[in-house]
């Protein structure tokens, strides 16, 4: 199970993919998401085309696993 906070820009994106009640709004606008993957590099590859419109919450491991794709991205275009 992923817990991910979502720009409100992305609202769209994800009903559309995930049906309406996929997320829940929070009091700052952002939007809330919990859902299930069965393939974590799928999941990881998912977030990762939000670029910085998404902030992983749990589980940690892929909040890990996405900070160090992006830290090694960042490496080849700085």
């Amino acid at each position: 199970m992923i817990t991910a906070v979502f720009d409100s820009s992305e609202k769209y994106r994800l009903i559309e993919e995930y049906g309406l009640d996929c997320y829940t709004e929070t009091e700052e606008g952002r939007l809330l998401f919990r859902h299930g993957f069965t393939n974590t590099d799928v999941m990881i590859s998912w977030l990762l085309s939000f670029g910085d419109r998404v902030e992983v919450i749990e589980p940690v491991e892929v909040r890990e696993q996405v900070k160090n794709i992006a830290k090694k991205m960042f490496e080849k275009y700085k």
